[in-house]
């Protein structure tokens, strides 16, 4: 958060967008940084996508900067857009409502936040190793590869998947992801 914003109060809405497991930044029609969320925060320390310089978002790669401007001004048009930075896609788009501001909003860092799967799971009732079995799925994982990333049989994490299921109440691993895919992306606190 810049210095304008930390001399005002912290109002509800700031702390639900911290909230987001989402990198969210809002921008100016210049490309000035006005909030960015504590996720987005840490996306720009890594300079990985984005990078602030002198109060302004950057694309990190400079061959890739035009490609930014390109939609920040089709932004200040009134119109949404996508680009694809440092192999992350980030969405522009205007804030209508809010006058001249942009929010910029970069893919989520994973399928499987560790706050909402430890939430998933309590709701649930699982297992510690049930949810690491959970988490390994969740990060794209096989059967197989999950037994040997955990040093157990593959019968063992088919039980495991079996349990899961039954208490989740779905049928099969895809079903169980895609439970876990649609919830909302919380931060950790």
């Amino acid at each position: 958060m810049d210095s304008a914003a930390t001399t005002t109060a912290y109002s509800p809405l700031q702390c639900l967008i911290d909230g987001m497991a989402q990198p969210l930044l809002i921008v100016d029609l210049m490309g000035r940084l006005i909030h960015a969320n504590r996720i987005a925060h840490l996306e720009l320390a890594t300079s990985r996508t984005l990078h602030l310089k002198c109060g302004l978002i950057t694309a990190t790669a400079y061959s890739e900067h035009e490609a930014l401007c390109a939609a920040l001004d089709k932004a200040s048009q009134g119109k949404r857009s996508m680009v694809r930075l440092a192999h992350q896609l980030v969405i522009v788009m205007p804030l209508l409502d809010a006058g001249q501001f942009i929010a910029l909003k970069l893919e989520r860092v994973s399928l499987c936040e560790h706050t909402v799967l430890e939430l998933f799971a309590r709701h649930h009732r699982l297992s510690p190793t049930e949810e690491r079995v959970l988490r390994e799925l969740c990060e794209g994982l096989e059967v197989p590869d999950v037994a040997q990333a955990l040093g157990v049989a593959i019968s063992t994490v088919r039980s495991h998947v079996r349990s899961l299921c039954h208490k989740t109440t779905t049928r099969s691993i895809r079903q169980l992801v895609e439970r876990i895919a649609r919830l909302p992306a919380l931060a950790a606190l």
